[in-house]
């Protein structure tokens, strides 16, 4: 249930699930800005205190008087450059004076020793190239390239290159250690064009009436009437999922025995149906605190890459708790040695591939709108909506985020978001770009025969008018002495 004040702006939200009522509400000053969200359950409410600087920008989140992170440094376009964490630690950030990209990420002690260290590198289009990400020692170094609609081509870490190909209609046709063999796709005027039939040495694909997966290997899943996942099974895990009245998910059910209940900005987790733990979020997405039961509250700060996916989480002590990497598509990825085993699971937080849950026993990414597996690099149902009918890679209703992972994010699982690049239809402008200089190229031949022309033309008419004026002129002369001699 949901409120509003006299100004029409939200107010509370009443969502009554397992466990009790779960209450938000916003608090707002003069000026219409949040200064405060609190969560309420279980009788026990959490407040978030929000501070702004004298230009409007918000500048620290406060708990119980406790600064979790305040800016202490600008820029002359009031992007912050420096923050200080509740926890000691400092994060300094550093962008391109011309474009405004992020092209540096530091989290350091106040000894000035890294904990994390990132940084980017791009092309002319915004699409980056090339990122590093270091915790403490280990590390890697990453470099992207692209094909000519801006779709990814390869990623390659030290002598490991994985490469992407693509058919003409925008669908994925081989991806580096998927099967054996180039993906399968309905022939021509067949229904489903981009949903992949089968890839060799892994699995065949089958949908319902709507174009919803329904099997896939030892994957099968069973949809609800709204073309919402209600059950999820591999293997020997499962997942299923309830959906409130506005078709958000309330709860998530494991066959393991975990329940996850979602209320906003918190998240109950029961064991067998017992209250477990609740981590509640804070503003922002700079981190989040755990409740256990009989145990103190566990402050934990959360440390993205520019592309919002958590890439270390460190403690109140300033010490890194866990260690988090994805690789281009999402998949989870072992911080150490780069593999991408299924058995690289989130431990402290269920949030990963740009800020999304990560369903780790199924290896899937829950979306929200859809749920997506970072392997295939596909989603598991068609998207509703064509975001840009001027593209034609915009058509291919299962590719994520027009196979620019590196660039482009998916917040609702509905549209892409292009905020970290100049231009959101990348791959429509480079087509443009390459039709522009194609263009260019033609019209600056044309004008230079143009111009030849017109240069013979004149010299033409040139040499014809100086014969001109000369035979003018004898014939003046000529009339001159026929007149001349008239009169003598």
């Amino acid at each position: 249930m949901h409120t509003y004040d006299s100004y029409g702006r939200p107010d509370t939200t009443t969502q009554t699930l397992t466990g009790g009522a779960y209450i938000s509400q916003v608090v707002y000053d003069d000026w219409g800005r949040a200064i405060a969200q609190k969560y309420t359950s279980a009788g026990r409410t959490k407040q978030f205190d929000l501070r702004y600087n004298k230009n409007g920008y918000l500048s620290a989140v406060e708990r119980g008087g406790q600064k979790l992170w305040n800016v202490s440094k600008q820029d002359a376009a009031n992007r912050p450059t420096e923050l200080a964490l509740g926890n000691g630690l400092t994060q300094v950030l550093g962008y391109d004076p011309g474009s405004g990209r992020l092209t540096s990420d530091q989290v350091k002690t106040a000894a000035s020793a890294l904990r994390l260290d990132q940084s980017y590198a791009y092309d002319g289009l915004g699409s980056v190239v090339m990122r590093t990400q270091y915790w403490d020692m280990n590390g890697f170094i990453e470099g992207f390239t692209y094909d000519g609609l801006n779709r990814l081509e390869t990623s390659k870490i030290g002598g490991a290159t994985q490469t992407f190909k693509y058919n003409a209609n925008g669908s994925l046709r081989s991806k580096s250690g998927v099967g054996s063999g180039d993906y399968v796709y309905p022939q021509a005027l067949e229904q489903r064009p981009h949903a992949v039939s089968s890839i060799p040495g892994y699995a065949s694909f089958k949908y319902d009436d709507n174009g919803n997966l329904t099997s896939a290997g030892s994957q099968s899943i069973e949809w609800t009437s709204f073309d919402m996942p209600r059950l999820i099974k591999k293997g020997d895990y499962s997942s299923s999922f309830v959906y409130g009245s506005e078709y958000q998910r309330v709860r998530q059910d494991r066959g393991d025995g975990l329940s996850i209940v979602y209320a906003g900005a918190q998240e109950v987790e029961l064991q067998n149906g017992t209250v477990s733990k609740v981590r509640t979020y804070w503003p922002m997405g700079i981190g989040f605190e755990v409740d256990v039961a009989d145990k103190p509250v566990q402050l934990v700060w959360t440390h993205k890459d520019r592309l919002g996916s958590p890439v270390a989480l460190t403690g109140d002590d300033g010490q890194i708790i866990e260690q988090l990497a994805y690789d281009a598509w999402g998949k989870r990825r072992s911080a150490v040695d780069n593999t991408t085993p299924d058995t690289v699971d989130g431990v402290t937080d269920h949030r990963g591939f740009t800020g999304h849950e990560m369903l780790d026993q199924l290896d899937l990414v829950h979306m929200n709108g859809r749920v997506y597996d970072p392997y295939t690099a596909k989603f598991l149902s068609g998207d509703p909506l064509v975001q840009d009918p001027m593209n034609g890679q915009n058509y291919n209703r299962y590719s994520y985020v027009l196979n620019n992972p590196t660039n482009l994010t998916d917040p609702t699982g509905f549209a892409l978001d292009c905020s970290l690049q100049a231009f959101c239809n990348n791959q429509a402008w480079a087509a443009f770009e390459k039709g522009m200089d194609k263009a260019n190229s033609v019209y600056q031949k044309a004008s230079d025969e143009f111009k030849a022309a017109v240069d013979q033309a004149n010299s033409y008419f040139k040499q014809r008018n100086s014969k001109n004026t000369e035979s003018q002129h004898r014939a003046s002369l000529l009339v001159r002495g026929q007149v001349r001699q008239t009169k003598e």
